[in-house]
């Protein structure tokens, strides 16, 4: 069964009210104040269901959108996978990664990438819980699972990375990129080495999945902080030089911010500078679960932010913002508030030179996704 036969199969869903987005207002030097971006699109439902979080996507072709998500159905955890035939404008479920008893283990984090060939890869944390413990774990690991049926079905690749619980010592939120430069396939992750000292890391396949390097720092050796959740892209500074910049959350205390560090030198991988900033939330409160993207050169970057909503212990369920970078980090935009007050876990993806796709689980509403364009 080809890809496009099994998208055709998918049922689009009736459209919801288009939502507007307001431009957050903070004063700081580096900051442009034109609105960084516009919604294109209204919001659409991807799931209604309340144990929806975390989705990510990656684009078959132009308008073939594949997206996976954490899902609870009963007493397992699923990495579900869903569809979209026109750019996210509507979605169906295609099937899932995996299915555990939650009990048991703890699955999450998916990230999915489309390699050239068609390929789907899928990178999550895959944790044992710990029998003896209602919250503890056992073991730490990222896995790898591949399709080549569009998403349909789905078989282990590889395990990435694992090791068993000596202490604080969990591995999280893997990112999954080939690089263009090498042409090599890529992890970054959170390397929890104790509770306040958390390193950027990745690994290298040259063998697109099935074996992987050892890990080295990205970012964290010279820093104790909680740094999470990176993302990861390339900016083309010239025609034929391009940096990688690795976006982040740092948490030093109950602070947390939105760093990056990027490449030393142009179409290399391998050695990465010291950090920037690009983010600091008002009052001392936190801005984290970062992701970035290059749409047409400029730099895209979402985050979730308890700023404007201090009863909020930390950024879950905060508002979710975005800011934008023309200068290749040297300024950024204002940001603006694309999803309310209860927002979870957002995603992004470039759709072409323009156009973004952003994912989050509202409250209320489950799973959405909604089109922006740069401005």
């Amino acid at each position: 069964m080809t890809l496009c036969s099994i998208f055709v199969r998918l049922l689009a869903l009736t459209a919801v009210a288009s939502a507007g987005y307001v431009t957050s207002k903070r004063p700081d030097s580096r900051i442009r104040d034109s609105a960084a971006v516009q919604a294109t699109g209204p919001r659409r439902v991807v799931d209604k269901s309340d144990g929806a979080s975390y989705m990510r996507t990656a684009q078959l072709s132009k308008s073939i959108v594949v997206g996976v998500y954490e899902s609870l159905e009963g007493d397992n955890q699923v990495l579900r996978v869903v569809g979209s035939l026109d750019s996210g404008d509507s979605w169906n479920r295609v099937g899932a990664v995996l299915s555990v008893k939650k009990d048991e283990y703890s699955i999450g984090n998916p990230h999915i990438l489309a390699l050239p060939s068609g390929r789907l890869l899928c990178a999550h944390r895959s944790h044992r819980r710990n029998k003896d413990t209602s919250t503890g774990y056992a073991t730490f690991g990222i896995t790898v699972h591949q399709s080549d049926d569009g998403g349909e079905t789905w078989k282990k690749l590889a395990d990435v990375d694992s090791r068993k619980r000596t202490g604080v010592d969990g591995i999280w939120e893997p990112f999954l990129r080939l690089s263009p430069t090498s042409n090599k396939l890529q992890v970054f992750w959170a390397n929890e080495m104790t509770t306040d000292n958390q390193d950027i890391v990745y690994q290298e396949s040259s063998d697109l999945g099935q074996t992987w390097s050892k890990p080295a720092t990205v970012a964290g050796t010279d820093y104790t902080a909680r740094d999470g959740m990176p993302s990861v892209v390339n900016v083309a500074a010239s025609s034929r030089n391009s940096q990688a910049f690795a976006v982040f959350e740092s948490g030093k205390g109950p602070t947390f911010v939105v760093d990056y560090v990027k490449t030393m030198k142009d179409n290399d991988d391998s050695q990465w500078g010291g950090r920037s900033r690009i983010y600091t939330p008002k009052n001392n409160l936190q801005a984290g679960a970062p992701w970035v993207i290059n749409v047409g050169g400029t730099l895209v970057v979402s985050f979730m932010t308890n700023e404007d909503t201090p009863e909020m212990p930390n950024v879950d369920g905060g508002e979710l913002k975005i800011v934008t970078s023309k200068d290749l980090g040297k300024t950024w935009s204002s940001p603006v508030v694309v999803g309310k007050k209860g927002s979870h876990w957002p995603g992004i993806m470039a759709l072409n030179d323009k156009e973004f796709l952003v994912t989050w689980s509202q409250d209320g509403s489950g799973m959405l996704a909604q089109k922006f364009a740069t401005s």
